[in-house]
């Protein structure tokens, strides 16, 4: 299924027997409703969300939002266009790389989240703004501070996953995923961090059988389709 929300365009995709779980993909930098829905590095993990019943929905996002007003209001709109268009018991999400800072929003915003996944996730916009010059575009007003690195108080009873290589210099793992998954611990979540190898984007970090074991076990997905 194909839409378009405000010029921004959306998209779903429904297994041949869903599980009753929607899995809310957030692309990364550069990313388009197209990188979860039919991206070739993604494909891995897509094909075995599909076959374990899981619906997978994606859109524009804002473009480069950064985690911006803008980038979580466009994901909060493309679930309500899901939910009109699939029927679902509770909620994942997938946030690959920029992706992490509006996923990770949405997580205390969206109904029904039970489970994170963040793939070599952003979790702190500070580390990012030298580097990429149109993080100034999606905050003019300067960083924002509960981003850098996002405020994670509110994740109690979240089931979370992070992908992240010691390796990586473009999101360090030291200073995004680590971070981050020791403030979500403290904060009372359940957290996993998986480490991979290689730089940013290294196949390793997409590993779709662990993916859908960890989603199956926090969403209580125990019979495949």
């Amino acid at each position: 299924m194909r839409g378009t929300i405000h010029g921004q365009h959306v998209g779903l995709l429904v297994p041949t027997r869903p599980n009753g779980v929607l899995v809310v993909a957030v692309h990364g930098h550069g990313g388009t409703v197209k990188s979860w829905l039919s991206g070739a590095q993604q494909a891995s993990v897509r094909t075995a969300l599909l076959h374990a019943g899981y619906r997978l929905t994606a859109g524009d996002g804002a473009g480069n939002g950064w985690g911006n007003a803008q980038s979580v209001a466009a994901y909060t709109d493309l679930y309500t266009w899901a939910t009109q268009r699939a029927s679902f018991s509770s909620v994942a999400l997938i946030g690959e790389s920029m992706g992490g800072l509006a996923s990770l929003q949405l997580a205390t915003r969206l109904p029904a989240v039970k489970a994170w996944v963040g793939i070599y996730p952003v979790c702190n916009l500070a580390t990012m703004t030298a580097r990429y010059p149109d993080t100034a575009l999606a905050w003019p007003g300067g960083t924002v501070g509960r981003l850098s690195p996002v405020d994670l108080s509110a994740m109690r009873g979240l089931k979370m996953m992070f992908f992240a290589s010691p390796g990586d210099t473009v999101v360090p793992k030291a200073t995004n995923a680590d971070r981050c998954a020791a403030r979500a611990t403290a904060a009372g979540a359940s957290v996993q961090v998986a480490e991979t190898t290689g730089e940013h984007g290294d196949k390793s970090t997409f590993q779709p059988a662990r993916v859908v074991s960890f989603l199956d076990a926090a969403t209580g997905n125990q019979h495949r389709p």
